[in-house]
């Protein structure tokens, strides 16, 4: 996948969209009869209702996107550049 676009102001501090669904994606999912699903994003936490970093880890609330801590994402939001590919592995 390819890291396509930063948002800021974004419902999260900062997020930075991943390229999913690709192609092989939709078709994998149509020939399961499912929704690939799409939006996915790497972001750090809620800018309402945030949660405390340390507690964040411990549930899954991003509905499919990576989370990370705001520190953390401040990192990437400087040393990633739009275009830069990312593997996502289980």
């Amino acid at each position: 996948y390819i890291l396509d676009y930063k948002k800021s102001p974004s419902r999260f501090y900062k997020s930075i969209h991943i390229s999913y669904p690709n192609a092989a994606d939709r078709e994998r999912s149509a020939r399961a009869g499912l929704h690939p699903g799409g939006q996915i994003m790497i972001h750090g936490q809620p800018e309402v209702d945030a949660l405390i970093s340390e507690d964040a880890s411990y549930f899954n609330w991003t509905n499919g996107c990576i989370a990370v801590a705001n520190a953390d994402m401040e990192i990437l939001w400087e040393a990633i550049d739009v275009g830069t590919p990312i593997t996502i592995e289980p």
